[in-house]
């Protein structure tokens, strides 16, 4: 990587200044103005700050470790869900700092100072950050345009953008930590885990690096390596949600579901409205048939596409096994669960329980739900393949066919050539 090359300036005006104290929030927002920074927010309640972030496209946060609604570590971290916030540049306040809380900082890319307040020396601190944030170098944005090209799913085009940014220089752990995920959502774990290692090799105990590598070994069966290396960073930074999130869903992955539980709990008790343990839970109450407990969590999931992963892989292990009715209970348990949520996801979910049946032999439930499943929907040309398969099987057996679904679904592909 050739030495950064400033392409974009930025001006930082849109502040948020949150504390439940009035004083501190005054107290800022005078300094700012003072230095001819005009869009500064004040607020003293964090479910109202987070809110206000998304519609003020806040650029720069500064906020209280000590709150009662919510500490301040955990409001960073709810903010840095949203890939667009991700890298905006937080301050973090407080009258004393333990090394926990150090750490998280430092994990969570926050700066940090303590009270009593130097104005000068604040100043100062805020000054070189909104500097840094208003004059990002080429490398710096092409890796938020992969960040933004992950979240829209378009990997391929983030594997491109990645080539010029993965270089060697300062940017290389982040680079190869973003490459990480790429390959991770391609399901590509050996060049994932290539680029992650490479990441640590760079910069070790780097945190997103390390909470990704253990995905890669949960989902390559190394649960242990990966609960191992999980549990020395919840250790360490004990109320890193993220950390917890990761040691929770390799502990479900694990099948050690009492743990799972546990680590997940940990997570509602800093944040109780966290989604994503809400999904790790619903899991977990899915496992152990609880289907009432799992559509409930699972009724707000924003990961309709992963849930839909998680249940074809729990219902084909099953049906690999040859425990076809369990198999085929656990695609309707969770085509019954997602299709409130996005019916756009779960023709696959179909498509495997009309595998299932025709594995386990019920040829006439393969025949309606795969012919259903078709002409819902007729890109999915696997479905005709396999539709065609049980027909012929069908007719072997001399069993009765509906001649009708069979006209529909021959004028559909009579249409798409």
């Amino acid at each position: 990587m050739s030495e950064a090359v400033t392409t974009e300036v930025r001006e930082i005006k849109r502040f948020l200044v949150l504390d439940e104290d009035p004083e501190n929030t005054t107290f800022f927002k005078v300094l700012l103005m003072e230095h001819q920074i005009p869009g500064v927010t004040m607020c003293n309640s964090a479910a109202e700050a987070l809110e206000i972030v998304e519609a003020k496209r806040i650029q720069f946060i500064i906020v209280a470790r000590e709150m009662n609604e919510m500490p301040g570590t955990v409001f960073i971290q709810k903010v840095h869900t949203k890939r667009q916030f991700r890298q905006v540049p937080c301050l973090l306040f407080s009258k004393q700092m333990s090394e926990q809380d150090i750490r998280l900082a430092k994990e969570l890319g926050v700066n940090v100072f303590a009270k009593p307040f130097n104005k000068q020396e604040i100043w100062d601190i805020i000054n070189t950050m909104r500097l840094k944030e208003e004059s990002v170098d080429a490398i710096e944005l092409k890796l938020r345009d992969v960040e933004a090209l992950i979240e829209e799913k378009q990997y391929k085009v983030a594997l491109h953008t990645l080539k010029d940014a993965a270089g060697p220089g300062p940017a290389f752990a982040r680079a190869h930590t973003l490459l990480g995920e790429v390959h991770f959502k391609l399901a590509d774990m050996p060049k994932s885990e290539k680029a992650l290692d490479a990441a640590l090799t760079e910069k070790q105990n780097y945190a997103p690096a390390m909470q990704l590598i253990a995905k890669v070994y949960s989902k390559t069966e190394r649960h242990e390596k990966a609960i191992t290396m999980l549990v020395q960073m919840v250790d360490a930074s004990p109320n890193n949600i993220t950390s917890l999130l990761s040691l929770g869903s390799a502990y479900n992955e694990a099948d050690q579901l009492d743990k799972a539980k546990e680590t997940l709990k940990r997570v509602k008790r800093l944040d109780p409205n966290d989604k994503q343990a809400d999904e790790e839970l619903g899991k977990i109450a899915f496992k152990e048939g609880d289907m009432s407990l799992a559509q409930q969590l699972l009724a707000e999931t924003e990961n309709a596409e992963e849930m839909g992963r998680f249940f074809n892989n729990l219902a084909i292990g099953m049906v690999n096994k040859d425990k076809f009715a369990e198999g085929i209970r656990t695609y309707d348990a969770a085509i019954n669960i997602l299709k409130a949520k996005n019916p756009d996801k779960i023709h696959l979910l179909v498509y495997n329980m009309g595998l299932a049946f025709k594995k386990s032999g019920d040829l006439k439930s393969a025949f309606e739900i795969l012919s259903n499943c078709f002409l819902e929907n007729p890109d999915f040309r696997k479905t005709y393949e396999s539709l065609v398969r049980v027909i012929r099987e069908m007719e072997k057996k001399k069993m009765p066919i509906d001649k009708a679904v069979i006209e529909r679904v021959q004028k559909l592909i009579k249409n798409a050539s």
